[in-house]
């Protein structure tokens, strides 16, 4: 079940080390086990109303455990907006026994990591502890859950907080886009309001309102804890009663009906932003959770709209140019549910975009769709869920969540029921309710241009006789492999002039080799539900794991059954990449769309003032992405130049983690690229950067709604004798 969202999370004070660990996991009184092929799981209901679900795994030791409470926004009336999400704040703000440095210090002080979000059918808090300390954690959480004081000093200082968060999500285009389209499209329905309130709400709000509030939902019939990781079963569930089950019983609060099933379609929404490109939402009314369709409509968006291969990007992206961005997803709450189609596009295309977006789903509803196409889709769904399966924050989240929100059984059956989905049932779903929509388009306020504006200790490293460096794990049982390509370099060595040639070269090594299109490529990828990055998203928050101003990257991973498969189309991606002159002019543009759009984003702007501030005259203070000038120059015998000089045996690092010894990993690797030639890399030493000991302040006004400071200085160099 994949889902849109674009809502902020509120980080706490956490440790480094819980963080790198979580990345590999990130009534009566009766009890029930159940297994099915992918999870073995028990939930337990307690006396006070409490449902506890868990699942034990053994292979790290990490414990993460998610309480999702049922109330959001969905639960508030219009005069509460938003007081969920402030509750949610102040819940780490201080109880009876602990004060807020307190609450956070607890966790960290045994590794521990504590976050919360909140939705619109729930709000979830969250910790990963080591396993040595999951009743240390435990009783933290209850105590923030059961017994926290508001501290009036804390409120207004929160209020603040939350105001500026609104502020910002106002000032992204896609955060808007998504407010703008639940307002519309849910109108009628408490799905309207939005998650964060609005600042008026916000600083109306009163204490005793949010206490109210408080003691009505923050009862434990009204929660489901999920507990995924090292424990035993009997020990957990002992625990959680002992620090969750003393709370009295209470009858949860009921939630009103809806009284509308939203807007009437189809609809079309017009506003004007201060954006260099347009923004397109379609949204279609779906059947809920409890109609078994949902599952052949989801699979539908995935086909139409989902991945680099899908029919969509396919012919507005890759065949006509005419969208930087096109993606769907399908959002599924408590009483309603929607299909969302976006685009980011120039505002000349939008009609035409539309058009051939309905243009696709009428072929749906009159064409079959081929077995071959619903299979690669299926198998994409398969591998995504083989590589969420390791991560125990993730899986406790999704479970916790969408038993708030529907049911967990509906969360687990999920993959098995789409594999139930055939070509009828798609063509089914299309016909009876894809006929109608409501478009919401965001559309400069002034048009520009963009032309012009259990992993083991069985680790070993070998350099092969190229020069190439493979460092191979072991890791036994794993339901995915992956391998991990370094390329040092990156834009700090970036010809001078020729500022975004390194990410240029990265985005076009899927374009095409000598022997593959990018289609088939794709394809290749897609069959086998393969994933190669080489860039990371600009349009997800935090999605920069691998960025880096020193090196490049090419990033592959897919179910073990098929890795040896994928294996060989990612060598031809790296040995032979064709730089297709045609392709060349599209990614151009759309890093130039990318470039046009930051400049509007304060956040942006403020850090990219900051280097080069700190770094005058330097590589560090260039931006990764170039600039519309460096882009317009740069040519495919620019491309060929840099790739030819880097992008050498000897000049990478390769990494492989895989269900198989090191030895045996070393050597697939050497079948595929000990034919590369190694090559001597003249790489230039960067000029050293003086500490500048006067304080400067700069300053830059925008017509924004929030203000970003960033407070910095240069630190010394750090010298090998200093690495580990």
């Amino acid at each position: 079940m994949r889902q849109l969202k674009i809502i902020p999370l509120r980080f706490h004070l956490l440790t480094v080390l819980i963080v790198i660990w979580a990345v590999f996991i990130i009534s009566s009184n009766t009890e029930s086990s159940f297994a099915n092929e992918r999870m073995d799981y028990t939930i337990k209901m307690l006396d006070n109303g409490l449902k506890v679900i868990c699942m034990e795994d053994h292979t790290f030791p990490l414990v993460a455990v998610v309480t999702a409470v049922r109330v959001g926004s969905r639960y508030e009336s219009e005069k509460e907006s938003g007081i969920s999400h402030l509750l949610e704040h102040l819940l780490f703000k201080g109880t009876k026994t602990r004060g807020y440095k307190e609450v956070n210090e607890a966790l960290e002080a045994i590794g521990g990591y504590n976050n919360a979000f909140t939705r619109k059918d729930y709000t979830a808090f969250e910790i990963v502890v080591p396993s040595e300390h999951l009743e240390k954690g435990l009783e933290i959480q209850s105590d923030m859950l059961f017994n926290s004081i508001i501290p009036p000093h804390e409120l207004e200082r929160e209020r603040g907080v939350v105001i500026s968060e609104i502020d910002q999500e106002l000032d992204y285009p896609l955060s808007y886009l998504q407010r703008m389209f639940e307002r519309n499209f849910c109108q009628g329905t408490p799905y309207s309001k939005p998650i964060l309130g609005s600042p008026d709400t916000i600083s109306a709000i009163s204490r005793n309102q949010i206490l109210h509030f408080y003691r009505n939902y923050y009862i434990p019939s009204n929660m489901t804890i999920a507990a995924v990781g090292d424990f035993e079963k009997d020990r957990l569930i002992s625990l959680i009663k002992a620090y969750y089950g003393h709370i009295p019983p209470k009858e949860k609060p009921k939630a009103k009906h809806l009284e509308s099933e939203g807007v009437r379609l189809p609809q079309d929404i017009i506003e004007e932003y201060d954006t260099g490109m347009a923004f397109m939402k379609l949204g279609f009314k779906i059947p809920t959770w409890r109609n078994g369709d949902i599952y052949a409509v989801d699979l539908l968006s995935s086909i139409l709209a989902s991945g680099e291969n899908s029919r969509l990007s396919d012919r507005l992206k890759r065949e006509k140019g005419l969208v930087s961005y096109i993606g769907g997803e399908i959002n599924i709450y408590r009483e309603l549910s929607s299909l969302e189609i976006t685009a980011i596009l120039d505002e000349d295309n939008i009609e035409m975009v539309k058009r051939i977006i309905i243009e696709e789903i009428d072929r749906l509803k009159v064409e079959s769709v081929p077995e071959r196409e619903i299979d690669k889709a299926k198998v994409r769904y398969e591998t995504s869920e083989a590589f969420q399966k390791e991560k125990f924050l993730w899986i406790a989240r999704e479970i916790a969540g969408c038993d708030a929100s529907t049911n967990v059984h509906f969360r687990l059956n999920y993959l098995d029921n789409i594999m139930r989905v055939d070509s009828k049932d798609i063509k089914k779903v299309a016909q009876k309710y894809l006929n109608g929509c409501m478009t919401v388009i965001l559309k400069p306020k002034n048009k520009k241009n963009p032309e012009k504006t259990g992993m083991t200790s069985n680790i070993k490293k070998e350099v092969l006789e190229n020069g190439l460096t493979v460092i191979a794990v072991e890791k036994k049982g794993a339901p995915v492999n992956a391998i991990h390509f370094l390329i040092k370099g990156g834009m700090s060595f970036e010809p001078h002039g020729k500022n975004g040639v390194a990410l240029l070269v990265s985005k076009m090594l899927k374009k095409g080799t000598k022997r593959r299109s990018e289609k088939e490529i794709l394809e290749a990828l897609d069959s086998i539900g393969a994933k190669v990055d080489t860039t990371d998203n600009p349009f997800i928050s935090m999605d920069d794991f691998y960025n880096s101003k020193d090196f490049s990257y090419l990033h592959y991973q897919a179910a073990a059954k098929y890795f040896d498969r994928g294996l060989e189309v990612v060598s031809d991606i790296i040995k032979n990449p064709s730089f297709p002159s045609k392709e060349l002019e599209k990614v151009k543009m759309e890093l130039k769309w990318l470039i046009d759009q930051q400049k509007g984003n304060p956040s942006n702007r403020a850090y990219s003032l900051f280097l080069k501030t700190i770094f005058p005259d330097h590589p560090y203070g260039r931006p990764a992405k170039g600039t519309m000038e460096s882009i317009t120059r740069l040519t495919r015998e620019d491309v060929l130049e840099y790739y030819d000089k880097f992008y050498r045996p000897n000049n990478m690092i390769v990494t492989v983690v895989a269900d198989y010894p090191p030895e045996i990993s070393i050597r697939k690797i050497k079948q595929y690229f000990q034919d590369m030639t190694k090559k001597d890399i003249p790489i230039p030493q960067l000029k050293h950067v003086p500490f500048a000991y006067t304080p400067q302040r700069i300053a830059e006004e925008m017509e924004k709604e929030q203000a970003y400071i960033y407070l910095g200085h240069e630190l010394g160099e750090i010298d090998r004798e200093d690495l580990p």
